[in-house]
This record gives C-alpha cells, structure tokens and sequence, in this order.
C-alpha cells in the first residue's frame, strides 16, 4: 500500500518511512496564506485554521490519486494573541525568535486523511513550547549556525539545534516535527492497513 504525503516537507515524509509508511511526496499547491488570511478574519480559532489548511491540501491532492490514501498537514504557531508565519527572511527570523524569547508559544498541528475526494480521518494536537530567555547575539549566532531555519514556522528546528532554545516543551514530538505520526500509525492498524 502506498500513501501520498501531499507536502514537500522531508522531515514529514522521513519521519513516515522510518514507520515503515510507504510515501509517495506529491506536495499541494495552494494559497494557504490566503486561506489563513480569510479564516483569522472570520475569527477562526487557530487550531481550526491548522485543519482547515491540512483539510485543503488533503482534499486538492486527493483528487489526483484514484483509490489512494492521501495525509495533510499543517501547523500554526500562536504566541498570546499572535500568529506567527514562516519568516520570509533572515531579518523577519531574527524578529521572530525575539518574539518568542522567554515566552511560552502554542504550536497546533493538523493532519487529515482523505481518499477519492472523501474525509476518512482527522486530527489536531497541541504543544506548548517555553522557550529560555535569548540574547540578541545568541540569536544572531543561532541563524548564522542554521541558516535553513528561516524556512521554518517559528524559526527554529527542534529536531536538530533548535531543541537548545528550549526548557520546557509539553506535547508529542513527532507533532512539533509537523506530522502527529503515532496518530497517523494508528489510523492504518484501524483499518487493517497495517501490521506489525
């Protein structure tokens, strides 16, 4: 049995095959500032806005692959009231981890699974990620020693040094890498898709 991944991402995708997950990457282009954008005006709470993002990719991507089991996800990053997007550069990085400095942030991860255009499964996990107080030097430093992070939502990547920044994290790990893994695992035994 192969699954569609409809995400670019590698960790996603890594984290899936070391499972045992059979993935296929086909990722889905949509405008998901854009649905974000429309969603954070309507008031939609942001754990809502991570599923609907996660619904959207799911659904478009699913309409290419007849009989195919295809996974969406995505995350959301508030801080207080704030959403937080993926830095577009390394000065809007720099911003952002000051942000989040000596705060607690909420990541929302969303994942759901469609096949023929159909909703089969979803789900939605919370973490709560304290970050230390950080200088503006240990910033600086931070982005010049991983220059990629500017590529992700928070600007940090918790899987490698970005871990660093951390003191207390409540929440799965494999959610704060962008994909509810175990969730995911489990849907397949369900449905007698997968065996140990």
């Amino acid at each position: 049995m192969s699954i569609i991944l409809a995400s670019a991402s590698y960790i996603r995708a890594t984290l899936l095959r070391n499972a045992g997950l059979n993935i296929k990457s086909h990722p889905a282009s949509i405008d998901e500032e854009a649905i974000a954008h429309e969603r954070k005006k309507m008031g939609t709470p942001p754990e809502e806005i991570a599923l609907w993002l996660a619904r959207a990719k799911a659904e478009k991507v699913s309409r290419l692959f007849k009989n195919q089991h295809v996974i969406g996800v995505d995350q959301v990053l508030v801080q207080g009231k704030e959403f937080l997007e993926k830095p577009k550069n390394h000065a809007e990085a720099l911003i952002q981890l000051g942000k989040l400095s000596a705060k607690q942030h909420t990541l929302f991860t969303s994942a759901v699974i469609f096949k023929d255009g159909n909703e089969l499964w979803s789900v939605t996990t919370t973490a709560m990620m304290s970050m230390h107080e950080l200088q503006q030097e240990e910033i600086v430093e931070y982005l010049k020693r991983n220059p990629t992070v500017i590529h992700n939502l928070g600007s940090y990547n918790f899987e490698g040094e970005g871990i660093r920044l951390f003191k207390k994290v409540v929440g799965d790990y494999f959610s704060i890498l962008g994909i509810p893994v175990l969730e995911i695992i489990n849907f397949f035994r369900r449905e007698g898709q997968l065996f140990i």
